[in-house]
């Protein structure tokens, strides 16, 4: 399966300049009159995007427009967990007892 990468125009991601501090992770401009027109022509409830640095260092944000798989949903089987493997059976030596750790 091929990934496209798709942007959201009128939308930048910008990383922390070299002086913010360290609670700064980045920052968003819009450009409202593309990212209005850009949203107008979706048709999906929620629109995902990743946060990513490019190979040159600098910020940018892609669309994630993964959706799940048929088949792909929680179920009693893998105890509520979302995905495809099988529940390990739990052993005898798996319960701790609290006399045995060492502080």
């Amino acid at each position: 399966m091929s990934e496209e990468n798709v942007f959201l125009d009128g939308l930048i991601f910008k990383l922390p300049r070299p002086t913010a501090p360290e609670f700064v992770k980045g920052s968003i401009s819009i450009k409202r009159e593309n990212l209005i027109a850009t949203l107008s022509g979706m048709t999906e409830e929620w629109i995902n995007l990743d946060l990513l640095e490019s190979k040159q260092g600098k910020g940018y944000a892609k669309i994630n427009n993964w959706k799940k798989e048929e088949g792909y949903a929680k179920s009693e089987e893998n105890n509520g967990e979302v995905g495809n493997y099988n529940k390990q059976e739990k052993s005898e030596t798996d319960d701790i007892n609290v006399e045995d750790i060492p502080f």
